[in-house]
Order: structure tokens, then C-alpha cells, then sequence
């Protein structure tokens, strides 16, 4: 059982706490006790046996805790693509695909992804292999402590990063940098998308990030708004097929929407 006391209720004291008075929903009510149910999102651009990889890990990873598995799949994704998600749909009973329905944008399908989550969490986890499953059960174990979003961090120790772009590590560590000084947080990895999120805070804010960003955003704009935010390391690895739709340059993005967050 999980003790959810959530961020919107009332405060806690947390060294990752942002000041109550940020959130306009701040009010004092009564615990609740849910079963955690995990909606894991896995968002799919022509990703193919990794997916199924993905789909099985996760599976063993989050075990009865499992709710739902939602694929979204940009509609210009192979046909082994989709074969495979309709073979994993039939396969798997906890497992629904449907499209994005807004295109391009990472952050457009996650955002879609969000409206259909029924469990009381949601784990965001991509489809091409980059993400370590292992870091699957630390993260529950946090949620269970009442941490509302829980991120897998490359920083931290115990973490590593493997075949890492030279030039994107260091403009990542920048980032990390700036952001941690901007936001006065403790938390060293604020823009990776790996990360299991309370249904109350997916639910709450109107999401505004397109492309990437989305990934930075579901921890900069909790972060602000008071929850209470933990991390676990993990291991990052080169994907195992694909290419990555982001460019190193198309980062700098990251700094006008963090402003936009810290300042909104």
C-alpha cells in the first residue's frame, strides 16, 4: 500500500521542496491509502525489437504494480512498428497502443499519453533500449516513501553513462549547472526523461512542452510548484537501434523554457 499525501494538500518539510505558497491548490485534507497502479508510457518513433525488450522488462520490472502499458506511436513509424505493437496488444493484455494524433513532438505524445493514464502513477520510459529497467524498483520504493515524481539520474553516484556524445555530455553538465542554480535545487539531473510521476501531479499541470523539453519540464515545473521530487541512479546506455530525433544544438531549446517555467 501506498500513502499518497500529495503536494497539493499541503506542504511537507523536504529539502527538495519549493516554498507552499507557489502552489495555488495548497490545502490541508485528509490521507488517503491507494494501491500504487502504474501506468508506464512508452512513446515509439519505428523502435522495433527494443520495444518488445522494453515491453517485457518493464513487465518483470514493475510486477503486480503493473496497471497499464500505453504505446504511443508517431504515425510515420515503420510497419514492423505497428505489427509489433498490435503483436504486443494481443500478446499482453495490459498493453494499448493507439497514435499520436499531433505530430512532430515528443512532448505532444507524451502529453496525449497523459490524458489517458488510469493508474495512480505513471513511469515514462522510452523504446529504444537507452533506458536502464533495473532503476524500475528504486524508483517505486521512493514513490512508496511519498515522493511524487521520482527521476533516474545520470549524475548522481552510483550512475554512468556509456558511449556518451562528448560535446552533448558537456553541454548536459552545463545545463545541469545552470538549471540547479536557477531553481535552487539539490536534484543534479533535471532534464532526463526517465522518470515515475503521482497521477495528482500529470494530472494538475497543463503541460506546455512539444519536442524534448517535455522531459525537462515534467521535473523543472513540479519542482517549482512544491512537490516533492527524489532521485535514483541509473545507467545510461547508447541506443540499440534508431537514430535519436534530438540534436545537440536543438538543446539550447532547453534554456528560454526553463526560463519561461522559472518565471511563469
Amino acid at each position: 500500500f501506498v500513502l499518497r499525501i500529495s503536494c497539493f494538500e499541503f506542504s511537507l518539510p523536504s529539502g527538495e521542496s519549493c516554498a507552499s505558497s507557489k502552489s495555488p491548490m495548497l490545502h490541508v485534507s485528509s490521507f488517503m491509502f491507494h494501491v500504487m497502479n502504474i501506468s508506464v508510457i512508452v512513446p515509439v518513433y519505428s523502435e522495433e525489437e527494443a520495444l518488445r525488450k522494453t515491453v517485457v522488462g518493464v513487465m518483470a520490472a514493475a510486477g503486480q504494480r503493473l496497471h497499464e502499458i500505453l504505446i504511443v506511436v508517431s504515425p510515420k513509424s515503420s510497419q514492423k512498428t505497428f505489427t509489433i505493437c498490435e503483436e504486443l496488444a494481443q500478446q499482453y493484455p495490459v498493453v494499448k497502443w493507439f497514435l499520436q494524433e499531433r505530430n512532430p513532438g515528443l512532448g505532444r505524445a507524451l502529453r496525449e499519453a497523459f490524458a489517458r493514464v488510469t493508474g495512480t502513477h505513471a513511469l515514462i520510459v522510452d523504446g529504444d533500449g537507452e533506458f536502464d529497467l533495473r532503476s524500475i524498483g528504486a524508483m517505486i520504493q521512493k514513490a512508496e516513501e511519498g515522493y511524487e515524481v521520482v527521476t533516474a539520474s545520470r549524475w548522481i553516484k552510483g550512475s554512468a553513462v556509456h558511449d556518451y556524445d562528448p560535446l552533448t555530455y558537456v553541454l548536459n553538465r552545463g545545463f545541469q549547472y545552470i538549471f540547479r542554480l536557477l531553481f535552487w535545487t539539490r536534484i543534479r539531473d533535471l532534464t532526463y526523461g526517465y522518470k515515475l510521476i503521482s497521477a495528482d501531479v500529470i494530472k494538475y499541470f497543463q503541460w506546455q512542452g512539444v519536442w524534448h523539453e517535455i522531459a525537462m519540464e515534467t521535473t523543472l515545473r513540479p519542482l517549482k510548484h512544491g512537490c516533492r521530487i527524489a532521485e535514483v541512479p541509473t545507467i545510461w546506455q547508447k541506443r540499440t537501434e534508431g537514430t535519436s530525433k534530438i540534436t545537440t544544438w536543438k538543446r539550447f531549446r532547453y534554456i528560454p523554457f526553463a526560463l519561461k517555467i522559472l518565471f511563469s
